[in-house]
């Protein structure tokens, strides 16, 4: 195993924790966050170039390139709607005036259009773009967004980074169905040993509860699968 990839202190744990199941010793070699599909590409060169798994990446079916292959998860992740109203306990006590920012191409997002679509026109919230889960935050904190919908651990490292975050609270996404996001690792598809191998650790460490204690113990808003 040459290096593997850290998103943040949490993953790193998680990283240290699959390597030493498989009794290795890790490489970290960190490429940022936030890996969309455009970045595909970029990625099959960081494979080539300096490591062999990357962690940290959210499992969407049948979306990547064949030369790609991806672990079986490690935890699950909420997408969640985040304001600054006290008063709004739900997105239905939202009003209809008020705009949800949402990053744009995300499952959560695809799925609140399709909401949105099926509402009555009168009836509907607007949904303002938004090229991260920061800018849409940051929507709601100058006033211009009513919600933000983003990825939980988006929220979580940007309240760690800025007390202007900790400003936003959580309110439950109803009337809107939930949206979660299962994470694991990816590789390149020409090592079906090493993905058996991360596959098989992956299981051990969540049947032994570890995966869950690093997960509390950073406190990081996920739950083991």
């Amino acid at each position: 195993l040459g290096a593997i990839e850290f998103g943040h202190d949490c993953c790193r744990k998680i990283g240290a924790a699959i390597a030493s199941a498989l009794l290795l010793q890790p490489k970290e070699h960190v490429i940022g966050e936030n890996l969309v599909t455009e970045d595909i590409d970029n990625l099959y060169r960081v494979f080539l170039e300096t490591c062999d798994i990357y962690l940290g990446f959210k499992l969407i079916p049948d979306a990547y390139p064949d030369w790609l292959t991806v672990s079986r998860p490690y935890y699950r992740v909420t997408y969640v709607l985040a304001v600054t109203n006290p008063d709004w306990k739900s997105l239905a006590d939202m009003p209809r005036s008020q705009a949800i920012g949402a990053t744009i191409g995300t499952s959560a997002d695809l799925r609140l259009i399709q909401y949105l679509q099926a509402l009555p026109a009168n009836q509907r919230w607007s949904r303002f773009p938004m090229a991260s889960d920061e800018a849409a935050l940051r929507a709601v904190l100058r006033g211009t967004a009513g919600a933000a919908l983003v990825w939980a651990p988006g929220l979580w490292a940007l309240q760690a980074r800025e007390q202007e975050f900790s400003k936003l609270r959580l309110i439950a996404p109803t009337p809107l169905p939930a949206s979660t996001a299962d994470v694991g690792a990816a590789l390149l598809s020409n090592e079906p040993f090493m993905r058996s191998a991360v596959d098989q650790a992956i299981v051990s460490l969540t049947a032994d509860g570890t995966m869950e204690a690093l997960l509390k113990g950073s406190k990081f808003p996920a739950t083991p699968v």
